[in-house]
């Protein structure tokens, strides 16, 4: 997927992106948050805020990408996330991981993180959905 100032796409026109956010609801939607109250809203916010996406067809804006050290270990991570239970949404990650933008969410990040944690926003502020 390439992106140029004046070209301007949306869900429907990006697959990929839109199944990545199906397949996130659905998780959220089932995953039992265990007990929490915390994650059980979390979970409701995110599928709340994934329907506002889809329903708005929102438009995806790409983050510029990014690799920190730990992402070495995605493609091994991805496939043997694609023998279990959340097969769907690791083949739905997998097909927009080279779009990520992976950060550590840190000013400054601590010692033990920098080889070992990084995280990438699917929607949001920092990711591909825009929910302006």
């Amino acid at each position: 997927m390439t992106q140029t100032p004046d070209t301007r796409q949306t869900l429907r026109d990006v697959p990929d992106w839109r199944y990545m956010l199906q397949e996130y609801d659905e998780l959220y939607r089932y995953l039992p948050a265990g007990g929490s109250e915390k994650i059980a809203t979390h979970q409701r916010r995110a599928r709340e805020a994934i329907a506002r996406l889809l329903k708005q067809n929102a438009e995806v804006r790409l983050q510029p990408q990014a690799q920190k050290p730990v992402t070495a270990h995605l493609r091994r991570a991805l496939d043997e996330g694609r023998q279990g239970a959340l097969a769907q949404a690791v083949r739905a990650l997998d097909a927009v991981a080279p779009y990520l933008s992976w950060q550590y969410g840190y000013d400054k990040v601590p010692k033990g993180l920098k080889q070992s944690y990084a995280y990438a926003e699917l929607a949001g502020a920092q990711g591909a959905g825009d929910q302006r």
